[in-house]
């Protein structure tokens, strides 16, 4: 299947594999992961690497390796407490289980002659196009040495307003910046489930999808709703994206072997927006992290989604944050309905005198200071989320 729907490629297939907190956990094991687990993860990079394709892993698991690394030597653990969900108990459990983990890859990958490296990302790395550029280019030389670059979010030093809050969301941005042709969601199930009944394809998420994706706690902080998500910024970044279960034989494999993936026997598959050709500058826009936002009335939504127009003061009906101009901003509709992001030219106190206003009388009351665009359309970039309610 990959031959044949890639067969004209100049470039190499490249994937993003997640994997899940629940996938490689066991709290039975001396140092709280799944060692055979690993082994078969390991397994499935080395065969998709044998086929040619570069691969990216994003791995989940650091914050449960330090709880029970604690409970294991009879020190306090934040498992089942109250405080495991505060953030200065997070960045602490994750810079004892950071080290577990990659620990535990370098032993797996090691039985395959497979060298691996380390990268700790934040959602704020991707908020400085340079930093971001910069990731991009470390990825690929590690590619280029033949070593599997494992990324995790840096809980360790991330702020709640710094985070992707769930690797899922983390793997779709390293899927857009290493330009990726798939993301691969390895968990615990066996995909994505409509009334007790295993979806195979799903071309465009519904409101019904996302309320089926409601579900139990896990351990990790994702769920199906954050995989529903990254599967929509993939598909709107033009990257094809499956949820599949991790613990079945190299699956991912499995998948792309399929004669159809539409109708394929394994894991949930959102193919790519076909007409998608989002610029690179666009997909870094989408996943960086913002600032704060304006919320817009209908008649500037109409004029941006339908129109390709830039933002005007005009539209704008409210504003949440204190941003700077030249920040990256979340575009709201005026019921909090996130509609896109951009980079603003204007920071939030310049903002609330222009609020409704025409560009005339802007320029008379002298508030024009610079270009009339608030966010000029080649710095926007839009997401439909009206399913998302």
């Amino acid at each position: 299947m990959v031959q044949k729907v890639f067969k004209n490629r100049q470039n190499p297939l490249r994937v993003v594999v997640k994997v899940g907190t629940n996938l490689i956990s066991d709290s039975k094991s001396a140092d709280g992961i799944n060692s055979r687990m690993l082994e078969k993860i390991a397994q499935e990079v080395i065969s998709l690497q044998k086929m040619g394709i570069q691969v990216i892993l994003v791995t989940s698991g650091a914050v449960h390796a330090g709880s029970v690394m604690l409970a294991k030597n009879n020190l306090k653990s934040a498992k089942n407490s109250k405080e495991s969900s505060d953030l200065r108990r997070r960045q602490a459990l994750s810079a004892i289980g950071q080290n577990i983990i990659i620990s535990a890859y370098q032993r797996a990958m090691a039985k395959l002659d497979l060298p691996v490296a380390q990268l700790l990302l934040t959602a704020g790395d991707f908020q400085n196009r340079r930093t971001y550029t910069n990731i991009v280019k470390t990825m690929s030389e590690l590619i280029n040495l033949g070593v599997l670059a494992i990324v995790n979010e840096n809980d360790t030093i991330a702020t709640d307003e710094l985070q992707f809050g769930e690797n899922d969301l983390l793997s779709a941005a390293c899927a857009a910046a290493f330009r990726a042709d798939f993301l691969f969601i390895l968990t615990s199930v066996d995909g994505f489930f409509m009334n007790n009944k295993r979806v195979p394809y799903i071309d465009t998420l519904s409101a019904e999808h996302w309320q089926a994706a409601k579900g139990p706690e896990t351990l990790g902080r994702g769920g199906m709703q954050s995989k529903l998500r990254a599967a929509q910024l993939c598909n709107l970044s033009g990257i094809n994206c499956a949820i599949l279960p991790g613990d079945k034989e190299k699956v991912i494999t499995q998948f792309l072997a399929a004669k159809d993936l539409m109708t394929h026997d394994v894991g949930t598959f959102f193919p790519a927006k076909k007409s998608s050709k989002m610029k690179a500058r666009k997909k870094w826009l989408l996943f960086s992290c913002s600032r704060g936002a304006v919320s817009i009335d209908a008649g500037a939504r109409q004029a941006i989604e339908k129109q390709g127009s830039s933002l005007l003061a005009v539209g704008i009906r409210g504003l949440r944050g204190h941003f700077l101009s030249n920040e990256v901003i979340e575009i709201e509709d005026e019921t909090g309905i996130l509609l896109g992001r951009g980079i603003i030219n204007y920071n939030y106190r310049e903002i609330l005198l222009m609020i409704g206003k025409k560009a005339d009388e802007l320029r008379q009351e002298n508030l024009l200071w610079r270009q009339k665009e608030l966010i000029h359309r080649d710095n926007l970039v839009m997401e439909n989320q009206s399913n998302a309610e």
